[in-house]
């Protein structure tokens, strides 16, 4: 009747548990559905916002720099009203506006800066006018009769007969003007070769003061000439780099009036001879000087290129800035104001920095300028372009994506995330309902142990009762007058309740200490005794049962331990209650015992139906029984073992089993005593 009863209640929670599931799950299904598309619509929306956001970012991004480049103009033009421009004044203005690289004035349409290299006149070979015919004639003839005494000197030169040279080339330098200059850069020379530095000094100084504004057939200045050898032989601290700075000072003026390749050509010349100075060979300064040159060559290329392009014959609007292109890659922004013109160089790769500065809000996309005709790479996904405005309207703004779509992580990340959660909640659900159904199906089973506990109870207490009612009323009715079967009743009698006391004692110390109100005295105890006593008493116990029961002990002494003395015998009478009772047949039981470092062993064994590694576990728990034992019709009522695992567990030991298909050893392991008695409470 009461297993009826449980497994209808059982089914009747299955039922609740399905129809509480389905009750639960579909909500979430159309939750989950509905969610999904409000995730769709989000993703859409998203996208458009994104677009437009890049759209404004290319707009302003284009906006900003357009009227940075128009302020630039102003700056320019209002620098130049208030200063003539010089070097300063192009240094001033690219610190000040990066996306320039170089500037330009013209006035009255023409180029005053930077400066182109300026032509050099040579005296003219041939007479100006038909009067002077008789006279170059005769001029002729004298360069004639020069230049073949200039010969003979070259020719002894070349043939190492310096001192004859030198005799000629002054015999020339004293008596001839017109080819003086060759004479005395002669003299020079051969004068080093002799190793007459003083010599050599003396005609260079000479040709420095005779010649000083003269320039030769090759246009190349004869005091640049001189100031180049005084340069090389000077000696002394500092002299020589002092006449060197002040020759490359000279050449950035121009005031030599050589021609631009023989400044170019002296201007590297003097940076070589300074860097040959170990002194000087690694400072700031020679470097300084080395990026005056580059500058110098640059500004003197851009000038010429101005000059190739017409830059002074375009026309342009007073007040309005406007931009050329010089070529592929030469951007020109021009402003004109009254008779000046201004304009600097866009540097295109200051422009392409500014631009890559500008951050967008997701990584996967990138700003990038081009020209209006230079096409976007492959691989770009061009997601909006704009043309700068007035004055870089030859440049596009791009906003291109790379590699994957920039939103597609995302989308990817908002799916799992939502997919996510749809399986977390059904997870969680399902975790609830399972936790829900093996609650119940515990209290089921819990109700089910008690109710197999009752019975059990009820068994062992009418089994001992039986047997003192039914000896007593055979003691009051003198069924026998042989003392001897008198004493045998009044044994049975007294057997028979302390059978019964061992059960209510069990039943009572587990209530105790299931409300933790059970006391433990911890003493040290002799094992050999306790094992002993408990030995004697169990042997009283046991009424006609066929058991075979030895002690193995051993001879040495065991140390003492620390238990309380009733709970240890009470675990003791339990294992071995459970060893006679579980062991069909013969009982053979075995008590022994073993010391460790830390605990004492004491180990009763069995040949009994042996319990399965899967329940060996399980047999500790108040209420529970083996299917074996359940099977062979053993009866118990499941507390034996549940309470030798709490009283074990309170005196600081523990209980393990080991078991096979042919008996069991149960181990008590006992803590080794300090030899101070103390007492413990477990509970309030």
């Amino acid at each position: 009747m009461t297993a009826s009863k449980a497994r209808f209640g059982s089914s009747t929670s299955q039922r609740r548990a399905f129809i509480s599931a389905v009750a639960i799950l579909v909500p979430v299904a159309i939750l989950a559905v509905l969610a999904w598309r409000a995730y769709r619509a989000e993703s859409l929306s998203l996208r458009d916002r994104f677009r437009r956001d890049q759209v404004a970012i290319v707009q302003l991004v284009a906006q900003r720099l357009a009227e940075e480049a128009e302020k630039a103009a102003k700056d320019l033009a209002e620098r130049c009203r208030r200063r003539s421009p010089s070097d300063g004044l192009q240094a001033e203005f690219l610190a000040a506006q990066p996306i320039a690289r170089r500037i330009l004035v013209l006035r009255h349409d023409r180029l005053i800066y930077p400066e182109r290299a300026a032509a050099v006149s040579v005296e003219p070979r041939e007479p100006s006018s038909v009067a002077d015919v008789s006279g170059y004639i005769v001029r002729l003839r004298q360069r004639r009769k020069q230049r073949l005494l200039l010969n003979r000197a070259l020719q002894a030169e070349y043939s190492a007969r310096h001192d004859q040279a030198i005799a000629l080339f002054g015999r020339a330098a004293n008596r001839v003007d017109g080819l003086a200059a060759h004479a005395l850069l002669g003299l020079a020379r051969n004068y080093r070769a002799l190793e007459q530095p003083a010599l050599a000094l003396r005609a260079y100084r000479k040709l420095r003061r005779r010649f000083e504004t003269t320039v030769d057939e090759a246009g190349v200045s004869l005091r640049l000439m001189a100031d180049a050898g005084l340069a090389e032989l000077s000696e002394g601290p500092g002299v020589r780099e002092r006449l060197l700075l002040e020759m490359h000072r000279r050449l950035l003026e121009r005031s030599y009036g050589t021609s631009a390749q023989s400044r170019r050509y002296y201007l590297q010349w003097v940076i070589e001879q300074l860097s040959r100075d170990p002194t000087l060979a690694q400072t700031k300064r020679l470097e300084r000087l080395r990026q005056t040159n580059r500058a110098a060559f640059a500004a003197e290329r851009f000038a010429n290129q101005l000059v190739r392009y017409g830059i002074s014959e375009r026309p342009l609007t007073p007040g309005v800035t406007s931009a050329v292109a010089l070529d592929n890659r030469t951007t020109l922004v021009l402003r004109r104001d009254a008779e000046t013109t201004v304009g600097y160089l866009v540097d295109e790769g200051a422009l392409r920095r500014r631009v890559a500065a500008e951050r967008p809000r997701s990584e996967h996309i990138t700003l990038a300028l081009y020209r209006s005709d230079q096409p976007v790479p492959r691989g770009r996904s061009v997601v909006y372009a704009q043309s700068l405005d007035t004055p870089l309207t030859s440049w596009i703004l791009v906003a291109s994506t790379t590699g994957p779509d920039p939103l597609a992580g995302f989308d990817q990340r908002g799916r799992l995330l939502h997919l996510g959660l749809i399986a977390g909640l059904i997870i969680v659900l399902a975790a609830g309902l399972v936790f829900t159904y093996r609650g119940v199906r515990r209290e089921l089973d819990l109700a089910q142990l008690k109710s197999d506990f009752a019975s059990n109870v009820s068994h062992e207490l009418k089994t001992p009762l039986t047997s003192i009612r039914m000896y007593a009323e055979m003691l009051h009715e003198r069924i026998s007058d042989d003392p001897a079967d008198q004493k045998r009743y009044q044994q049975v009698i007294i057997r028979e309740s302390e059978r019964l006391g061992r059960l209510i004692a069990n039943i009572l110390d587990f209530s105790r200490v299931e409300r933790g109100t059970r006391r433990y005295d911890l003493a040290p105890i002799d094992p050999a005794e306790l094992v002993g006593e408990s030995v004697h008493t169990f042997l009283r116990l046991l009424d006609d049962a066929d058991v075979d029961l030895r002690l193995a002990l051993g001879d040495r002494a065991l140390p003492l331990i620390s238990a309380d003395r009733e709970a240890a015998e009470q675990c003791l009478m339990n294992l071995l209650n459970n060893a006679v009772k579980y062991s069909p047949g013969r009982a053979e039981v075995r008590v022994y015992a073993d010391v460790t470092d830390h605990h004492v062993k004491l180990m009763v064994a069995d040949s009994g139906m042996g319990i399965a590694a899967a329940e060996q576990e399980k047999i500790f728990d108040e209420f529970y029984r083996t299917p074996q034992a359940r099977a062979a019709g053993v009866e118990g009522t499941g507390l034996g073992l549940a309470l030798v695992r709490r009283h074990m567990d309170a005196l600081g030991g523990r209980v393990t089993v080991e078991s096979t298909e042919h008996g069991s050893v149960f181990t008590l392991w006992f803590r080794l005593s300090s030899r101070e008695p103390q007492g413990t409470e477990e509970g309030v």
